[in-house]
């Protein structure tokens, strides 16, 4: 973090509360880091005016908790903070706030690499005019099925405040530690089982269980509950994987395919839950400040 960070986090909440001024705009908005900046913008941008804000990174989530917790409590004004949503949903203290606009599911990955961008860059990657998305979707059920057993001991992790011990953040291990030898694009779910039972004695069954039944209760898909970059490299190796199986050869880089799937460019006809989530607490934010 450079000292221009550090100078800005350092600023009294007063000072804080007039940073918009400086660049003539109604807000400021905030957000965890360079790489999320696209993203925010892109969808702030199409329910209000780019004028009415200046988006700036905390480079970090602990950065964003102190603008997050002051608009909330009322300490900190003509602020918005865009955040992911991580398993916040789980906690007993959880507080929603209309200043402080949350993903759908766990990253803003999850809403990024939805099956529908993934069929279409396919599609456009492979140059071809097939559909794409019915495999796209079996491949992704068949991930979820796997990864659906990580994903309590993951939340767990996040949620518990009274663990002597820090738990194992099991998606932390990343989507390569659980990669099917033969078949790069998948999970070997012999990995998984084997990997649960080294760490099954650091948790609670009984609150693993309470969590399980949660899960099994919501309404959200399971790709939405499973860490973002988790999933977010599991999709990116399928994409490759089709699209050297349908041209032969392929090199894409995963920024590549960051830059072109970042913004959602399928023409739904209706918004999905997960667009319709987004939109409503940004037009929230419009109400507010037009």
């Amino acid at each position: 973090m450079n000292s221009i960070d550090d100078n800005r986090l350092l600023h009294s909440n007063e000072a804080l509360n007039i940073t918009h001024q400086f660049y003539d705009k109604k807000f400021m908005l905030y957000v965890e880091g360079e790489d999320d900046i696209v993203f925010w913008d892109e969808n702030f941008r199409k329910y209000l005016p780019s004028d009415f804000y200046e988006i700036e990174p905390v480079n970090g989530k602990e950065n964003l908790d102190r603008y997050i917790k002051g608009v909330i409590d009322g300490t900190l004004s003509n602020i918005v903070v865009a955040c992911d949503s991580d398993y916040n949903s789980f906690r007993e203290n959880y507080v929603e706030h209309k200043f402080v606009v949350r993903t759908y599911g766990h990253s803003i990955e999850n809403t990024m690499f939805c099956p529908l961008s993934v069929a279409a860059y396919i599609r456009r990657a492979s140059k071809t005019s097939n559909n794409y998305l019915p495999e796209v979707l079996e491949w992704l059920e068949t991930f979820c099925s796997k990864a659906k057993k990580l994903i309590p001991y993951e939340i767990e992790n996040e949620i518990n405040p009274t663990h002597s011990e820090k738990l194992p953040k099991v998606f932390n291990m990343g989507f390569h530690y659980f990669q099917d030898n033969q078949n790069k694009s998948c999970l070997d779910e012999r990995k998984i089982n084997n990997y649960i039972q080294t760490i099954a004695n650091q948790f609670d069954p009984f609150r693993l269980s309470e969590i399980e039944h949660r899960i099994d209760k919501q309404e959200k898909e399971i790709r939405f509950l499973i860490q973002g970059h988790f999933v977010a490299s599991a999709i990116m190796e399928y994409i490759r994987k089709r699209v050297k199986q349908i041209k032969g050869s392929t090199n894409i880089p995963n920024d590549t395919i960051y830059e072109s799937i970042v913004d959602c460019k399928y023409p739904c006809k209706q918004l999905c839950i997960d667009k319709q989530f987004l939109k409503s607490q940004i037009e929230n934010i419009f109400n507010h400040y037009a």
